[in-house]
This record gives structure tokens, C-alpha cells and sequence, in this order.
């Protein structure tokens, strides 16, 4: 078992290597000379692309008008931020609202945040393309035009009249203020002019809310990765280079990945006292663990600590697995690597866990309550999700029971956690929900609906459609907390916002033989991230309300209280490989 873990650092990396370049010898040499001539009937074949990206000539008008609007709004942005004109194309009878409504009600203050919020305006405060300036020009002047101001946009709502085009855009400026730095998050409803080329006809807000931070000495967070590991760590050719860096330098087989999940874990590796950070790598890039030192500095260790693999690790956790005090280490590789600690921050490997496939994460907790952690691992898989949005043909999910010694079992059927575990899971959390003392299980999935297990001393039933959380989406994240002071822990889960799929799923065009139902699955699938709050009774979608779905492209979420006035906040982080593109929302 532990012949992978005490091969020498690479072994592996370099095996497949080898492979990659013997394979690579025996492809095409790429001499065109002696490629073989078309035969005449492959020659009169037309060379047709199999895909457009002209959405118009693809019968999709709508994102055809999407995109002209889109360029609008970026002009607009560009107008907010430095001052462009737009009257060119602003049409000659524009009728608007206020951009910034007159009186603002402060909904939330705790030091050092201000959130105001005002009412839609649906009046005629600017008229023309010189009115519509106007407002633009109060928009800008409100913010410190000193300092950069940016403008981003999403739109996420499209609608084709005869003669107009309807959109509603979420908008969000962020610069700087006489009160300190501010962000203003905003929905526009715009009519355009059907015909081309496009001008705006008219312009109202949905909602506005404003929020200000009052000015500090020091920002509230501060980039210190520098300050902390040192310029030669921060610039170094393992933390210093993005996922397409790697792309062209490591084989796919390796592990790299086009989506690059990877986590991190933060525990107290050597005993000190003192939180370390183990950092999780794609497959060919050794992890890394960054202990902390007494003045707050840390020194990467992973080589010296034994933990420096090179296989694909998506996530990890530091837990005490034999109870003596220190913190073992769980490696989510396929199979997943169990490190033992000898208390000084030394990692010895003791056994490996096979699984299904490469695991997406791990959560622990004692779930029988006889004392020790017990491990569950949560798999994807390679395949293709069928149906798109109600998929069940994912890797199986296991739990691992802890039977003390460093000795795991699987009892993934024995405790019931097989119903309805072949999704493709990206994430679970343990939380006691019903207040009976024991661990209940949510599993966050990717491709359709999430489970919610209720632990029965020790036996597991899937009851999210009875408590209402299944959440039928793009789940990849899930976190726990009372964000109410009820008493009653409240979910919130972390799933893709798609501005594009909020537009097309709407479309009537789109999946025409579908019933309403599933038509509207789909367009659930767009909405972003949920929030339930908790209760003896279940659970409640108090989502849209609550103002917390677009969450962007949401991997994962966090209760946590920021500014220490008791209430638990939501941290969300968000995003995809997308290389440069800096002013997409």
C-alpha cells in the first residue's frame, strides 16, 4: 500500500512522460509532402464549419441582439469611466429615470459598512440624447473621478418586440467617494431600437443599492502573500504562473485539468500553535505546504514534511485520525493518500483508499459518534451527464469509517449513503440541522439535484425533497450557518449564475418540445446560488428575496462574520479560466 506514497518525488510524472513522448514519435511528422492527395469526390465536398458563432444565422436573434446591446453597455461603461459620448446613438425621442434615485434609505450600517438602497424610478427625468448625458455625467460625478472608476455588466434578460428589444442588465460601479470607497449595484431596464445600427430608446432602474466603505488607515483586506512568503516564493515558477501557463508544459494525462479545482488546507502541521496552509496542485506540479513562523512569515516545507507529491490532488484535510493529538493528512488523489503526523510536522504515508475515480473533495466527522473522524469523499466523473440537467450516471460517493489504528472501511451501503449517490458531487458539508445531536450529510452536485442525508443513529436517508433543498442546479459548494440568530442552522449553496442561460432558457425558441416543467428546470439552472433558512419545520428558499443568487460563477461559499458584530456574512468565491477579459462582471 505504501509503495506509491515512498516512490521518489516524480516517479510517476516522469513514467508518463516517457509514455507522452513515445507516443507523440509515433504520430504524423507533420511533412505536408507526404500527406496522401484528395480523391476527386473528397474534393467536391463542400468545406462547411460544423459550428457558427453568429447566433443570427444560428436562428438565435435574440443573443444576436444580446451581443449588440452588450457592446452598448460597454460604451456606456466606457462613458461612466472616462467620459466617452453616446449621444450618437442614443435615439432622438429618449425618455429615462433618474440613474441614481433622490433619496436613498439606509438599510444596513455596521462599522465600518453603509448599505443604502432606493426605489425604482420609472419617470422621464431625461429626455434626448442630451438628457441622457446629463444623467451619466451625475452618475460619474458622484464617485471621486480622481480615481478609476469600473463599470461592469451582466445582462441577463432579453426580450424581441416588433418594432423594440427589451433588456435587463445587472450593473455594477465601483471607484472611490468623498466618504471612502463605494460600490453601486444597479438593474437596468433598457428598450432598444429593433433596427440596426442599435439605439437606445429608453432606460429605467429596477433597484439600486449603494454601499460605502468608510474610509480606514488600512483597507479592510490587504494582499500580504508577498509580505508573507517573499518575492522569490510569490514570483517562483510554481505559485507565479497561472493553469494556461501549465497547459502547453504538462499532458493532460497527468491530470491537468481545464476547469482546475483545486483546494487547500489549514491546520497546525507541526505543533506550534500556529495555523499552516497545505496547497493543493494539478497533477505534475508538486503541493506545497507553507508553515507559519513566529513573526508571521511562513517557509514552504512540503519537501522536507514528505508531502510534496506530484499526483493530481483536488482537495485535502488536516484531522487527527488515531487521537494523539496531532494532524494527519487526507490527500484527495486517486486513491487518496492518508499521511500519518509524528507530531513535529513529519508525514508518513499509511495507507492508500481507492475510489471510483478522481475525488472532487472530502468532509470528516465523527457520524456514529463513537469517537473518531470518519472520512466522506466526493466524486465526479468524466462522463458525459445524461440528462444535462437531471444527471445520475456519475462516480459513487463513499464513506470511509475510521476504526481506529489508521484502519478505514467503506460503508457507503451499509449506512444508506448509496441512495441516490451517483451524481456528480463536488462538495459536502456535516451539520447537525434538526438539533438531535447528530451529523446530517448535504452534498452539493454539479448536473441537477443535491442530497440532504439525515443521520438516524448512524443510518442515512436522502430527505431533500421532503425538506426542500434539493436545488436542482449546478452545485459546487455548500456551506452551513445561523445567519439569523434562530437557532436553526441555514444552507446556502453555491451553484452557477449564467447570464446567458437566464437569456435563452426564457426564449421560446429554446427546447420547444420540452413540457414546462422541465423547461423550467433548465432555467433553475441559471439562477445562481440559494440560501435556505432553517427552521423546526425544514427548510424555506428565501434566495431572491434575500438578494443572494448571482453569485457569479460560484465554486464555493463561506458563513463567516467579517466585520465581527455577530452576524455571519457570506463569502463567495467565484470565477473560471477565462485568461484576460477584465471587464466581464
Amino acid at each position: 500500500m505504501r509503495a506509491l506514497i515512498d516512490l521518489p518525488r516524480g516517479a510517476l510524472v516522469a513514467s508518463a512522460l516517457v509514455v507522452a513522448f513515445t507516443v507523440s514519435a509515433c504520430s504524423p511528422s507533420g511533412d505536408v509532402d507526404n500527406l496522401p492527395a484528395p480523391t476527386a469526390d473528397a474534393a467536391s465536398v463542400p468545406l462547411t464549419p460544423r459550428f457558427s458563432d453568429d447566433p443570427q444565422a444560428d436562428g438565435w436573434e435574440s443573443e444576436h441582439f444580446s451581443e449588440l446591446v452588450s457592446k452598448r453597455l460597454k460604451q456606456i461603461g466606457a462613458a461612466i469611466s472616462g467620459g466617452d459620448a453616446v449621444e450618437a446613438w442614443i435615439a432622438s425621442d429618449f425618455v429615462g429615470g433618474a440613474l441614481r434615485p433622490d433619496t436613498l434609505a439606509r438599510a444596513f450600517e455596521s462599522a465600518p459598512f453603509v448599505v443604502e438602497r432606493g426605489a425604482a424610478d420609472d419617470g422621464a427625468s431625461a429626455q434626448g440624447p442630451t438628457g441622457f448625458a446629463a444623467q451619466l455625467s451625475a452618475l460619474r460625478e458622484a464617485f471621486d473621478t480622481s480615481s478609476p472608476i469600473r463599470a461592469e455588466f451582466k445582462l441577463f434578460d432579453i426580450q424581441l418586440g416588433d418594432d423594440a428589444v427589451t433588456t435587463r442588465a445587472y450593473v455594477a460601479l465601483t471607484g472611490t467617494s468623498a466618504d471612502g470607497p463605494r460600490e453601486e449595484h444597479v438593474t437596468w431596464r433598457a428598450t432598444w431600437s429593433r433596427a440596426e445600427p442599435l439605439q437606445l430608446r429608453s432606460l429605467h432602474l429596477e433597484d439600486f443599492e449603494r454601499t460605502t466603505l468608510a474610509a480606514r488607515d488600512e483597507p479592510l483586506f490587504a494582499d500580504c502573500t508577498e509580505s508573507l512568503v517573499g518575492r522569490r516564493l510569490a514570483d517562483d515558477e510554481l505559485l507565479g504562473h497561472g493553469l494556461p501557463h501549465w497547459y502547453v508544459r504538462i499532458p493532460a494525462s497527468l491530470g491537468q485539468s481545464p476547469l482546475g479545482y483545486h483546494g487547500l488546507a489549514v491546520g497546525d502541521a507541526n505543533g506550534d500553535g500556529l495555523d499552516d496552509v497545505y496547497v493543493c496542485q494539478p497533477g505534475g506540479i508538486p503541493n506545497q505546504l507553507f508553515v507559519q513562523n513566529a513573526d508571521g512569515t511562513v517557509t514552504e516545507s512540503a519537501a522536507s514534511s514528505g508531502v510534496d507529491w506530484m499526483e493530481t490532488t483536488t482537495s485535502a484535510l488536516f484531522i487527527d485520525i488515531d487521537n494523539d493529538g496531532d494532524q494527519d493528512l487526507v490527500g484527495a488523489t486517486t486513491p487518496l493518500m492518508v499521511l500519518e503526523n509524528d507530531g513535529i510536522g513529519r508525514f508518513e504515508g499509511r495507507m492508500l483508499l481507492p475510489g471510483p475515480g478522481i475525488p472532487t473533495s472530502l468532509a470528516a466527522a465523527d457520524y456514529d459518534s463513537d469517537g473518531d473522524l470518519d472520512v466522506f469523499v466526493c466524486y465526479s466523473s468524466n462522463e458525459s451527464p445524461i440528462p444535462y440537467h437531471d444527471a445520475e450516471n456519475g462516480s459513487p460517493n463513499v464513506l470511509w469509517r475510521n476504526d481506529g489504528d489508521f484502519a478505514f472501511e467503506d460503508v457507503t451501503t451499509e449506512v444508506g449513503l448509496d441512495e441516490n449517490g451517483t451524481r456528480f458531487s463536488f462538495a459536502a458539508a456535516w451539520e447537525d440541522h434538526d438539533n438531535d445531536g447528530d451529523l446530517d450529510l448535504y452534498v452539493a452536485n454539479d448536473y441537477g439535484r443535491n442530497n440532504f442525508y439525515r443521520n438516524t443513529d448512524g443510518r442515512f436517508e436522502d430527505i431533500a425533497p421532503q425538506a426542500g433543498v434539493e436545488d436542482i442546479s449546478a452545485g459546487m459548494g455548500v456551506t452551513f450557518g445561523d445567519y439569523d440568530h434562530d437557532g436553526w442552522m441555514d444552507l446556502y449553496v453555491s451553484n452557477m449564475f449564467s447570464s446567458a442561460g437566464n437569456r435563452i432558457a426564457y426564449q421560446r425558441d429554446f427546447n420547444p418540445t420540452a413540457s414546462q416543467s422541465e423547461r423550467s428546470v433548465f432555467q433553475r439552472h441559471a439562477r445562481g446560488n440559494s440560501l435556505f433558512r432553517g427552521s423546526a419545520d425544514g427548510f424555506e428558499d428565501i434566495s431572491v428575496e434575500s438578494g443572494v443568487t448571482m453569485g457569479r460563477w460560484a465554486w464555493c461559499s463561506l458563513f463567516v462574520d467579517i466585520n465581527n458584530d455577530t452576524y455571519q456574512d457570506l463569502l463567495v468565491a467565484n470565477g473560471n479560466v477565462t485568461n484576460e477579459f477584465p471587464d466581464d462582471l
